[in-house]
């Protein structure tokens, strides 16, 4: 692995990234040889079954916060094998770091210490070896920890409302939706232990309403982000080129960070149903920017995996329910710039709103919004982690 990595957008990126194609890739110089990026996410429980062997051959890449000590936690009985760690510069190259070898962490467990070597959140790449150089030995599994595993019992959440809104026809009536909104999402953390500390800003209001047409490329908002908190923008409408259905909000898998970075947000589309409707997409859509996956997967979210392993988010509270394998195309998930992906949240149908467990926040569809706000036990820790880390 000598040399360096290359992680950035080919050629192909803007509207070929619908639907999964290659919107970036890792170049091997080594090699010469060009390969889709794997994402692993931090304290993701999926199956992901296809991470092990991704470690020996193309690397994993992976986002960290500076200040944040993070654990590569393989399951093996291999002792000697070490992780090659990268991290990318500014050219968007990635570099070698650094050797690790790992510790033993119980039963088979090998534990590697990741140290970010940056001063911002940034991608890293690590690479599994043996001693000697060669092909380390296949883990049984591969999950990304925080070494910190204390809580967070708050976040702070800013609604830009941009321009003209449907419905919404002065400042007073925006005032009004705005608290509505806030309340029905604190209300939904609460029931969790998650303090949501809310504010509300009115962008442009002369301006022309504004509709986004969402295919997967990044489409710069009006107003000024803060970096200490999630940044939700409130617009007229969203219609998508691939999903059916309205779109009724989207936001990152997981979020790059809680500072200036643009694609680190949240949109809502205000003709998604009233402000306690849109505050309970919200709140699933700040499950996905906290790092949640679906309860169950979507086809198109396990073919951005490329993973069939991943049929459900690996929690025990939510168990897989098959039946939206069998769907028309209402859900999708497309692969964004530098690795990232962005879920949609569509209105669900009789043939998507048939499961158990349709009452939990992080259900696909946008069923009976009022009654989707459960949280397993297990997704509640997750949420709570993840945040510490965000923040």
């Amino acid at each position: 692995m000598n040399g360096m990595l290359k992680f950035g957008a080919t050629a192909a990126i803007g509207a070929a990234c619908l639907l999964l194609t290659a919107c970036g890739s890792l170049v091997d110089m080594g090699k010469n040889k060009t390969v889709a990026p794997r994402r692993i996410f931090l304290n993701d429980v999926a199956a992901n079954d296809s991470l092990p062997s991704t470690m020996l051959d193309n690397g994993l890449v992976f986002v960290m916060q500076p200040g944040e000590n993070y654990r590569l936690r393989l399951k093996t009985t291999a002792l000697t094998d070490s992780i090659v760690f990268y991290a990318r510069n500014s050219s968007g190259d990635f570099t070698p770091v650094r050797n690790i070898g790992g510790v033993a962490a119980g039963g088979n467990i090998r534990s590697f210490t990741l140290t970010p070597t940056k001063t911002s959140a940034e991608y890293y790449l690590a690479f599994l070896r043996a001693a000697n150089g060669g092909t380390a030995s296949l883990p049984d599994s591969v999950r990304l920890v925080a070494a910190d595993t204390t809580s967070a019992p708050s976040v702070k959440v800013r609604l830009l409302m941009v321009r003209g809104l449907y419905g919404l026809s002065n400042n007073t009536a925006k005032a009004a939706f705005a608290r509505a909104f806030h309340t029905e999402l604190r209300s939904i953390y609460a029931a969790y232990g998650i303090t949501v500390d809310t504010s509300t800003v009115i962008v442009d209001t002369t301006g022309k309403a504004l509709t986004l047409v969402f295919n997967g490329d990044f489409v710069s908002l009006p107003g000024e982000r803060k970096s200490d908190g999630i940044n939700m923008y409130l617009v007229d409408s969203i219609r998508s080129e691939g999903a059916a259905g309205m779109v009724v909000g989207y936001a990152p898998r997981e979020a790059f960070d809680l500072a200036l970075n643009p694609e680190s947000r949240l949109v809502l589309n205000v003709r998604g149903g009233t402000a306690a409707q849109m505050a309970v997409t919200a709140a699933h859509e700040m499950g996905h920017f906290i790092g949640l996956r679906h309860t169950s997967a979507t086809e198109t979210d396990r073919s951005f995996d490329d993973d069939e392993s991943n049929r459900d988010d690996g929690f025990s509270s939510t168990p897989y329910c098959s039946i939206l394998t069998k769907r028309a195309v209402h859900e999708e998930v497309f692969q964004a710039p530098r690795g990232r992906a962005y879920c949609l949240r569509v209105t669900g149908t009789a043939a998507t709103c048939g499961c158990s467990d349709v009452t939990n926040l992080m259900y696909p569809y946008a069923c009976n919004q009022a009654g989707q706000k459960t949280l397993g036990a297990d997704q509640q820790k997750f949420v709570r982690n993840n945040l510490r880390v965000l923040q």
